[in-house]
């Protein structure tokens, strides 16, 4: 059996209803406004592109195409760049669930020498935890990046509140300009659509790839089911 084929068959498996305690299930309508409160935020910032992203969404329903997210930075990531598998977690600093996952993830990574972590910032649970995952993804942009890690590690561990987020960015070495750049803003609208694309409707969601074989989990993470579909994608 072809690997794709046996990915899907576990992707049925693992995929549970249990969801983050602090983010329930979102319907299309719930999506649609947290959509609209994330690009609200983004508009109080002068002098970025967002104003456009919002009145192409306006005026089309299609999803964005590749090119409307041309620019966005780069996502957060860590391991062999050359790793055979790519575990990809869409997660949000503001739920503890799915910062627990985040550290059990942390843990698979080092102890493995083929897989690379990648993080999809998908932050739904308000605009702290929006302006979290812009800090964190802005500090890997960065040059010099700072100590990026120890950021995002500080905010799972303290929360995403803003006395706590400028603590962690001083723990972490990373002076805050009070600027967020316009490809940063643009990612995280660009992991929002490919969660939407995924089809990700609870967090955290966990896709681990490898080749051409793809298994998505999602709520209830766990580290038997990650190592489950490592084992599954490694047979073949």
């Amino acid at each position: 059996m072809k690997a794709v084929s046996k990915a899907l068959i576990l992707a049925t498996m693992l995929i549970p209803s249990a969801v983050c305690a602090q983010q329930p299930r979102l319907s299309d309508e719930d999506r649609k406004a947290v959509v609209d409160e994330v690009i609200e935020h983004f508009r109080k910032n002068p002098g970025e592109l967002l104003g456009a992203v919002a009145a192409q969404k306006a005026q089309a329903p299609a999803a964005p195409s590749v090119e409307a997210f041309a620019g966005s930075a780069v996502d957060p990531w860590y391991g062999r760049a050359d790793a055979a598998i790519s575990i990809m977690v869409f997660s949000d600093y503001g739920c503890s669930t799915c910062n627990e996952v985040e550290k059990m993830l942390d843990n698979i990574a080092a102890t493995r020498g083929d897989v690379k972590i990648v993080h999809r910032d998908y932050p739904v649970s308000g605009e702290d935890a929006v302006a979290a995952s812009l800090d964190v993804i802005q500090a890997f942009n960065s040059k010099p990046q700072g100590d990026w890690m120890k950021l995002r590690q500080q905010l799972m561990s303290k929360g995403v509140a803003p006395e706590y987020r400028i603590e962690a960015l001083r723990a972490a070495g990373i002076e805050q300009s009070g600027e967020t750049s316009a490809g940063v803003k643009l990612t995280l609208l660009k992991n929002r659509e490919l969660a939407r694309r995924a089809g990700v409707k609870t967090l955290p969601a966990v896709i681990v790839m490898k080749g051409d074989g793809v298994v998505p989990i999602s709520g209830d993470v766990t580290v038997e089911g990650v190592n489950e579909a490592i084992r599954l994608l490694s047979s073949n």
